[in-house]
């Protein structure tokens, strides 16, 4: 099972307006490079469960720092002809110099020497993230955008804050509890 939380928040107050859930089985293997495949359908549908449509899509993935330059915040984006950023924990392709330790920091990424996406320490002494300009987007806005959006820790606060919820939406689910793929405006205990 997948489970997947879509996060819409306010904007630069970041705060929670709406947020939406969907699970569903996963129909195909993990195989590096094809991530949409595996998990964007659920993405997809947790995003279009949503009242509120949102002005810009964060995605925890890549969007133009990809092998083949199309990741899934790219797929995604096209999906809902929104402009997307693509931010992952993980370089997927790529080359950067090292990061200093020091919060602020960064280092371009290049791929075919391009630069496709950014390496940024959002913490002192943390990994650094991985931005990059999925869709509709150029490379300077979704830095700012992301840097922006940013509340103290590693990610991004929306993407954080669904990675949160979908964890807590799975245990609930698990757990026997409320079985439903839509919208929820209540708080998830």
């Amino acid at each position: 099972m997948l489970y997947a939380a879509a996060v819409v928040t306010s904007f630069p107050e970041v705060e929670v307006v709406e947020r939406s859930f969907y699970h569903g089985t996963m129909s195909f293997p993990y195989v590096p490079g094809l991530k949409y495949y595996r998990e964007g359908p659920i993405i997809v549908k947790a995003l279009a469960n949503l009242s509120t449509e949102p002005d810009l899509i964060i995605v925890h993935g890549h969007g133009i720092a990809h092998p083949k330059r199309c990741g899934m915040a790219c797929q995604i984006g096209l999906t809902f002809d929104k402009p997307t950023i693509g931010c992952a924990r993980k370089l997927l392709a790529g080359r950067f110099r090292e990061v200093p330790e020091i919060k602020g920091s960064s280092q371009p990424i290049h791929l075919n020497e391009k630069v496709v996406g950014v390496a940024y320490r959002s913490k002192d002494k943390v990994k650094p993230v991985f931005i990059s300009p999925a869709y509709k987007i150029d490379l300077e806005r979704a830095r700012d955008l992301s840097l922006r959006n940013l509340r103290g820790y590693r990610l991004p606060e929306p993407l954080r804050l669904a990675h949160l919820f979908a964890n807590k939406y799975k245990r609930r689910i698990e757990k026997g509890g409320r079985k439903r793929n839509k919208t929820d405006k209540s708080e998830i205990a």
